[in-house]
C-alpha cells in the first residue's frame, strides 16, 4: 500500500520542480512466482521502516507550544537537517529496492509519497502514475496523486491542475466507495474551486457549497468518532446560503461530543462563534469567544474578535 497523504497536510508543502528518476520502462511482463515473493518481502520490511521513520519524526515535529520561542527554533533547526538525512536514507532505500523490482507498483506508489514529502512533485507524479499504470484500480494512489495536483492548484491557481486533481479523487471514491478520507479531501476540493469543481461536474457555482457538505457528511457517516471529520462538516454549513443555522447547531453539538481535550472543545467555541456571528448574533458570539484562552488560537480568536467589534459599531436594523 502505499503512503496516504491527506490533502490539509499537502496543502502546507512547499512544492518545487523535481527531475525524472525513471525513464519509461516497456509495458510489464509476467513475472515468475519466486520474484514476486521476493519483492513482497522485501517491500514489508521497506514499508515498516518507511512507517517507523515517519512516525518518529511526526512524534519530534511536535514541540509544547509554551516552549521559549528560541527552544522551538533551535528544535526546528536541528530537525530540519535530521529530518533531511533520514529521508535521503530513504529515498536511496527505495531506489535500490526499485532498481532490483521495477514494476513492482506498492514500492512506486509508496515512493511516489515519498516524494511528495520531499517537495520533489514532477517526479512523485511520475511515480504515482506509473503505478496506476500496473494497477488502475488502487484507489490509495489515486488519491495521492488528486491530493498532489490539488496542491499544485492552489499554489499555481491553475484550473487545468484542479481539474486533474477532480479526476483522481473521482477514480479514488470510485474504486474505493467507503473510505472516509477521500469524500473528506474532495470535498476540501469543491470548497476551495468552485468554479473549476462546477465545471467540472457540470453544475452550477450556487451548488458546490451544498455539494461539497454532501461529501463532507459521508465522510462523517464512515467515519463516525473522528472529531477532526466531525468538526470539517458541521464548519461546512458556514458555506451554505441561505444559512441553516440549527442544522449548523446540531452538527457542531455532535463534533463537541467527540472532542478528547480542551483545545479541541476550544475549536468548537471558536466556530461557534463565527456560526453566531454570521447569524448576526454577536453577545451570543462573544460568550463562546470568552471560552477559548489556549494561546493556539490567539491570531484567529483576536480576527474574530475585530470582527464582533466591527459588527457592533453597526447601526441596528429598523
Amino acid at each position: 500500500m502505499s503512503r496516504t497523504v491527506p490533502i490539509l497536510a499537502c496543502l502546507a508543502l512547499s512544492l518545487l520542480a523535481g527531475c525524472s528518476l525513471f525513464r519509461k520502462t516497456p509495458a510489464p511482463v509476467a513475472t515468475p512466482p519466486q520474484t514476486v515473493n521476493t519483492a513482497e518481502s522485501e517491500f514489508k520490511v521497506l514499508k515498516a521502516e518507511d512507517a517507523a521513520t515517519m512516525s518518529e519524526l511526526g512524534q519530534r515535529l511536535a514541540s509544547p507550544l509554551n516552549a521559549p520561542a528560541s527552544e522551538r527554533l533551535f528544535r526546528r533547526r536541528e530537525l530540519s537537517r535530521d529530518l533531511a538525512q533520514r529521508l535521503d536514507i530513504l529515498r536511496q532505500r527505495y531506489l535500490a529496492f526499485l532498481k532490483r523490482h521495477p514494476d513492482y507498483a506498492p514500492a512506486l506508489a509508496a515512493y511516489g509519497g515519498l516524494l511528495i514529502s520531499l517537495s520533489e512533485e514532477k517526479a512523485a507524479i511520475e511515480n504515482l502514475q506509473r503505478a496506476l499504470e500496473l494497477e488502475p484500480a488502487h484507489a490509495e494512489t489515486w488519491n495521492n496523486l488528486a491530493t498532489l495536483f490539488g496542491t499544485l492548484a492552489v499554489e499555481t491557481g491553475k484550473a487545468a491542475t484542479a481539474a486533474r486533481a477532480f479526476e483522481g479523487y473521482d477514480k479514488s471514491i470510485h474504486h474505493a466507495p467507503n473510505v472516509a478520507l477521500y469524500h473528506n479531501s474532495l470535498a476540501i476540493l469543491i470548497s476551495l474551486f468552485p468554479a473549476e469543481a462546477a465545471a467540472h461536474y457540470g453544475k452550477k457555482k450556487e451548488s458546490m457549497p451544498l455539494l461539497a457538505l454532501t461529501h463532507y457528511q459521508r465522510a462523517r457517516e464512515l467515519a463516525p468518532e473522528n472529531f477532526a471529520l466531525a468538526a470539517e462538516a458541521a464548519e461546512a454549513h458556514l458555506g451554505i446560503r441561505p444559512l441553516r443555522k440549527v442544522e449548523a447547531l446540531a452538527a457542531w453539538e455532535a463534533a463537541r461530543k467527540l472532542a478528547r481535550n480542551p483545545v479541541e472543545i476550544e475549536w468548537v467555541h471558536l466556530q461557534l462563534a463565527l456560526l453566531e456571528l454570521e447569524d448576526g448574533k454577536t453577545e451570543a458570539a462573544q460568550k463562546h469567544l470568552a471560552q477559548v484562552t489556549s494561546p493556539a488560537y490567539d491570531k484567529l480568536k483576536a480576527k474574530i474578535a475585530l470582527a464582533l467589534k466591527a459588527d457592533a459599531l453597526k447601526p441596528a436594523k429598523p
